[in-house]
């Protein structure tokens, strides 16, 4: 890929768990230790790379464009290059820039709609590009820039008016962490409405994985927290995200967890539910409601809570955003 251009700005600043994540994916590719990849290694372990840029919302195709013999300099630096194209193209994607161009495109015709960008000279293309395009995009952005300060401002509304009501009234819904009272609050619970839910949750969890099912399987079995174990609050039990992700997605493991009031019906059947068919609900979104409905409920809930603070810390930072992604879709179906 090219280098990256100055007007892109600095670079994002990576986690530690998306640190540790390359240098662990560098190692298991760099074969024979000589502190580089090489095209080779990669076609070896292309598994374990695709598995890397599907983790950080890059499509693997990007494979097919990487230099040869990269250091782990050189590697983590086209990862995070294309992390940041790739996430700012998805964010990009609620903008419709093409309709931005079609608005400014003059002329054309049924059989040829882009028959007046045929038709201009070099010169008469960069004028086009730099005035009439260039007005009808800055238009448009400048419209999405008023769009989110505005959410931003209502965000902070919400939770003025709620940590002054809790303030004032001892709410319910303070938020101390363990072992602090009342007076030391952590965080507050602030309700939405239907419409703040509908928008969506970009801001708060950031974008899903192209893929869905190899970003859900990522999020549940390839992240720090994976192997962690944790008891949720009504399951007399003690699981990890990995093994819940095989319960549900494996029916011999499904059928081993079912005991006591725990049934986990098989995948299968489920696609076949009446109302399932009737939501038109995709498996990947059974899968995440499937995971709702179980132990893993009260990890995704302190990723959109932000409590209680043991469950925070043993998420690692790992936000489930394409699971949440399905499990919200699957409501809305």
């Amino acid at each position: 890929p090219p280098a990256p251009r100055e007007a892109m700005g600095g670079e994002w600043e990576l986690s530690a768990e998306q640190e540790a994540r390359i240098q662990r994916a560098f190692k298991e590719i760099d074969t024979d230790d000589s502190e580089r990849v090489s095209a080779a290694e990669r076609g070896r372990k292309k598994p374990s790379l695709t598995a890397l840029l599907v983790d950080f919302c890059v499509p693997p195709s990007l494979l097919d464009s990487l230099a040869d013999n990269l250091t782990l300099p050189e590697f983590r630096g086209v990862v995070v290059r294309e992390w940041m194209l790739s996430r700012k193209a998805q964010a990009l994607s609620q903008v419709n820039l093409r309709r931005a161009a079609a608005e400014a495109l003059p002329g054309g015709s049924p059989d040829a709609p882009l028959g007046a960008l045929e038709a201009m000279s070099e010169e008469e293309l960069v004028g086009w590009c730099r005035k009439e395009l260039a007005d009808e995009i800055s238009r448009l952005l400048l419209r999405e820039r008023s769009r989110m300060q505005e959410m931003k401002e209502k965000l902070q509304r919400k939770k003025e008016e709620a940590l002054s009501k809790l303030m004032s009234s001892n709410s319910k819904f303070g938020v101390t962490e363990e072992g602090g009272d009342r007076s030391s609050l952590a965080r507050v619970a602030v309700f939405g409405k239907l419409e703040d839910f509908h928008k969506g949750i970009a801001e708060q969890i950031g974008l899903p994985a192209a893929r869905l099912m190899e970003g859900m399987e990522a999020e549940h079995c390839r992240r720090d927290n994976s192997e962690g174990e944790f008891r949720p609050g009504n399951y007399d039990t003690t699981t990890s995200a990995a093994q819940e992700w095989g319960v549900v997605t494996n029916p011999d493991k499904g059928r081993e967890a079912s005991s006591g009031q725990r049934r986990v019906v098989p995948l299968e059947e489920l696609m076949r539910h009446p109302l399932a068919v009737k939501a038109e609900l995709r498996k990947e979104e059974l899968i995440a409601l499937q995971l709702y409905t179980g132990p893993m409920f009260c990890l995704y809930n302190a990723v959109l809570r932000g409590f209680p603070g043991d469950l925070v810390r043993h998420n690692q930072g790992n936000k489930y955003t394409t699971t949440i992604y399905c499990i919200v879709s699957g409501i809305i179906k």
